[in-house]
């Protein structure tokens, strides 16, 4: 019994210690972020007076972009550059939607148009999904695959920061989500699976990769000559989470979702096509396609539309206003989480409207 006691005793006392341990640390991470404070913001003046004035400790590099009718881009940088790189996170599916938007443009495919059509040897379980349900999140695929690989990542990211993302390819992405179980087809469930399958498949109907259908399709025509949409191209730096640094999420078969990895100079040649509508796809990308969503748009019920995006560091607010002047307003970060880059944007976005 005395023996049985002190191994007892041991073991709580190791438990303790471990409990003791990690608490300490979430205290010193805590009080690090905390301790943090902002570089003065440069740039455009009028951007950078606002940005001093909004930022907190959780601001590392951040970079505005303001693209409004009639005049040049305007930029604000905080600890950041125009060439300096960011993860968009779910801003990429603004991305993917401009693709797919412009393909209908091209009359290539429709919103109706089934996966079938447009994979040759798509599985049987995914052959009567549309267009139309992938962009507005209501075909029925869960947010992620519904597998222990993917589980056992998710865990690694939500206790190391790691990538949960890395090293799956377009194929693999498919056959996941040929085996995982869907919801009911009509509900609206984010789906970072099915935005995923999306861009895999239109780019498969033109027999090339994702990467190489938003180059041609996208980056090219608009100069975005520092973007890219796959794990091959230039990483940016690991961005923040609290006050540790995230693991680079570097994407192939989720880069429709989520992988495109950019530069403020070249969000704002991006903003600006948004802006005087030469963006391929996008006067189709923000029609209604279901309640309230557009091509992957969030439509705001005013005319204008926003996305945002976070990956393990990064995060990321894009909106598109049309009254009382057509206007984007873009905020990267490499620091999360995304509401606050949405607060930023909306903020500037507020202070612009009355000047």
């Amino acid at each position: 019994m005395s023996m049985m006691s002190a191994i007892y005793d041991n073991v709580t006392g190791a438990v303790s210690l471990v409990v003791a341990i990690v608490v300490l640390l979430r205290v010193l991470m805590w009080l690090r972020a905390h301790a943090h404070r902002p570089a003065a913001a440069t740039g455009d003046a009028e951007l950078a007076q606002l940005l001093d004035s909004l930022v907190t400790h959780r601001t590392h590099r951040l970079a505005a972009i303001v693209a409004e009718e009639g005049r040049p881009p305007r930029t604000a940088f905080v600890d950041a550059s125009a060439n300096d790189r960011f993860e968009l996170g779910s801003l990429s599916k603004v991305v993917t939607g401009l693709v797919i938007a412009d393909g209908i443009d091209r009359g290539e495919w429709t919103l109706d148009t089934r996966l079938d059509a447009l994979v040759a040897d798509i599985a049987p379980s995914l052959a009567d999904v549309t267009v139309a349900q992938l962009v507005t999140h209501t075909s029925g695929l869960p947010r992620l695959p519904s597998t222990p690989a993917m589980t056992l990542r998710a865990l690694a990211h939500a206790v190391f920061l790691t990538n949960p993302y890395a090293r799956i390819s377009a194929r693999r992405v498919l056959d996941d989500a040929a085996r995982s179980r869907r919801g009911r087809v009509g509900e609206s469930l984010y789906s970072n699976l099915g935005a995923s399958v999306a861009g895999i498949s239109v780019a498969a109907a033109q027999g090339v990769s994702y990467a190489e259908l938003v180059q041609s399709r996208l980056f090219t025509p608009i100069g975005m000559t520092a973007t890219s949409a796959s794990s091959a191209g230039t990483p940016a730096p690991r961005g923040w989470h609290g006050g540790r640094r995230a693991a680079r999420w570097r994407m192939d078969g989720y880069a429709p979702a989520g992988g495109v990895v950019s530069t403020p100079a070249d969000i704002a040649r991006l903003a600006q096509a948004i802006v005087d509508r030469s963006a391929p796809g996008i006067d189709t990308s923000v029609q209604a396609v279901g309640r309230g969503r557009g091509i992957f748009w969030v439509l705001d019920g005013s005319g204008g539309a926003w996305h945002n995006g976070e990956t393990g560091g990064y995060s990321g607010y894009l909106t598109l206003e049309v009254a009382p002047t057509r206007r984007v307003i873009v905020v990267l970060a490499d620091s999360v989480p995304a509401e606050e880059q949405q607060r930023i944007a909306e903020k500037i976005g507020d202070a612009l409207s009355v000047r």
